[in-house]
């Protein structure tokens, strides 16, 4: 999608690249093309429906910024490399269209990303961003229906949000309380169905343990997730693990409960027992004093079971 942001934000034509004289690539980025082979290339790009685009060579100090998280990212897609098409990657330098600031373009599954001076995160935030977007049209549509249905209703098609997301980089990957109950990670992954999965995406790959926060946070985020797992599952690839831990709830008990049930990641019910097809067992919420009695012992109980 068209973004520019904290990083790299990454846009989707469909069109052809145009046959032009490309810049030498540095050794070190040539390097790691061809250990996972895939064709990295360097340069000011031309592209044929996209006549406006402009870009420079990246400089030596570009190089060797860049060269862990192209590898990270290489080393994590190459198996999947076969079912979402994935190209080439193109490296350029001051990416702009139309003169305005752009972070890059995905033609046919060749990535074409600006260098700019962004952190190694970011970068790498940016290439899984784009790459998402072939895992996503690779997949299945009853998948595809699965994710669409938990965004349908909900994305902020409003232009004013629109504009100031591509406009201002830091509202653009903000956290909105009340987006975030929705499901949705940013204020960009708000705007369609295809950067509502482009923005999990870059954070299950690219920072993994901020993710599991938000999930932690928000029931939706929780489902959303499980679900990005599986598309990519589904295209041969294994998506980090995020640590994340079952919602915590002490329902009906005591503060000392609360803080039990959230350290180690459960749900606790102080209350009569309610169990459809055994509505011949009976109770009562216990008291207090036997609340504060059974503390420990459920301390210990859970320790041994090896929660977390």
């Amino acid at each position: 999608m068209w973004g520019t942001r904290t990083g790299v934000g990454i846009a989707i034509v469909m069109g052809l690249v145009a046959a032009h004289a490309w810049a030498a690539c540095p050794r070190e980025l040539v390097a790691v093309g061809k250990e996972f082979g895939v064709t990295i290339r360097c340069g000011a790009p031309a592209l044929a429906e996209q006549p406006r685009l402009s870009g420079r060579e990246i400089s030596r100090k570009d190089t060797q910024r860049l060269v862990k998280p192209v590898r990270q990212f290489l080393a994590s897609v190459s198996a999947a490399r076969g079912k979402s098409r994935l190209g080439e990657v193109v490296i350029s330098d001051g990416l702009t269209l139309d003169g305005e600031a752009i972070g890059g373009l995905e033609v046919n599954g060749t990535i074409i990303l600006g260098a700019g001076p962004y952190a190694e995160v970011d970068f790498l935030r940016s290439l899984h961003h784009e790459f998402s977007s072939l895992v996503l049209r690779a997949a299945d549509e009853v998948y595809q229906a699965k994710w669409r249905r938990f965004g349908d209703g909900f994305y902020r098609t409003d232009p004013t949000f629109a504009e100031a997301c591509r406009r201002d980089p830091d509202f653009a990957t903000a956290v909105d309380p009340a987006l975030l109950e929705l499901g949705f990670v940013s204020n960009d992954g708000a705007l369609d169905f295809e950067n509502d999965f482009n923005t999990y995406a870059e954070m299950l790959f690219a920072q993994p343990a901020e993710l599991a926060g938000l999930a932690q946070r928000s029931a939706a985020v929780e489902s959303k997730l499980a679900l990005v797992r599986d598309i990519y599952a589904a295209a041969g690839l294994t998506a980090p693990g995020v640590g994340t831990k079952p919602r915590a709830r002490a329902l009906g008990c005591s503060r000392d409960l609360d803080a039990l049930a959230a350290e180690f990641g459960v749900t606790l019910v102080c209350d009569g027992p309610a169990f459809e097809g055994d509505e011949d067992i009976t109770g009562k919420r216990p008291s207090d004093q036997l609340i504060r009695t059974i503390e420990e012992p459920l301390r210990q109980f859970l320790k041994m079971m090896g929660r977390p």
